[in-house]
């Protein structure tokens, strides 16, 4: 009885896990998190929203990607490159990021990387001003290559490959806030991606990625019924 403890516990864990598969447009505007229509600031149209990833709320929850793959487009004013879910930065440009707050979506800071795969936690409610202050992803600041990351509601952050490495490393943990209800993901994009965003309607391409949350909330009543009912089973034979 004592050996099968672990697996029963494992067992109602892995079953609750759930995983969904989005397609990621060029054009997919983070900043239109959670509101009805893109926000079209700066010079290139506001695109399109962001595909969303839906869950109940409840603490303890955490998001991971798999599977990112594909590569995209960016016709930034100053060049034309195509790269993958890292950004652009490691296949050598020096491009960095500095864009503005809009709609209540935070805007996003990396000194030596561009158009990115970036996601936002919301709740559900449309978010307002102010939004949270910007994360930075400089290198002398939160970098690339965290093992865990905590972002605010509203707050946009770094999601590249969800790896550690580029194309390779651990597979790193993003810490959902408890009141969150919703998952956007996309790309944080403007003019020298710098100042408000826009420029997102001469984008092209796309990415794939499987979005796996654990535990949602009805694990962790699986795991304490589990847990009940095994000490209730243990009493029993003692007696």
């Amino acid at each position: 009885m004592k050996a099968l403890a672990p697996a029963l516990l494992l067992l109602a864990f892995l079953a609750s896990a759930r995983a969904n598969a989005l397609t990621v447009d060029a054009t997919a505007n983070i900043f239109g998190a959670a509101h009805s229509t893109p926000p079209a600031p700066g010079g290139g149209g506001g695109g399109e929203l962001p595909p969303v990833f839906m869950f109940s709320p409840g603490g303890g929850q955490s998001v991971m990607f798999s599977n990112v793959t594909g590569s995209v487009n960016a016709n930034d004013t100053q060049s034309t490159f195509t790269n993958g879910p890292d950004g652009a930065g490691p296949a050598g440009s020096t491009t960095s990021t500095n864009l503005n707050s809009v709609g209540g979506i935070s805007g996003i800071v990396d000194d030596s990387n561009s158009f990115f795969l970036v996601g936002v936690f919301v709740s559900a409610s449309e978010p307002q001003d102010p939004a949270p202050s910007p994360l930075d992803f400089s290198s002398s600041a939160l970098g690339e290559n965290f093992s865990t990351l905590s972002p605010q509601l509203n707050q946009t952050f770094f999601i590249g490959d969800g790896l550690t490495g580029h194309g390779t490393g651990a597979t790193q943990v993003f810490n959902v806030p408890a009141t969150a209800t919703r998952l956007f993901i996309g790309f944080a994009d403007g003019a020298f991606f710098t100042g408000d965003p826009g420029n997102y309607s001469d984008n092209s391409g796309s990415l794939s990625v499987t979005v796996n949350i654990v535990p949602e909330p009805s694990c962790i009543s699986l795991v304490g019924i589990g847990v009940l009912l095994l000490r209730r089973k243990r009493a029993a034979i003692r007696k």
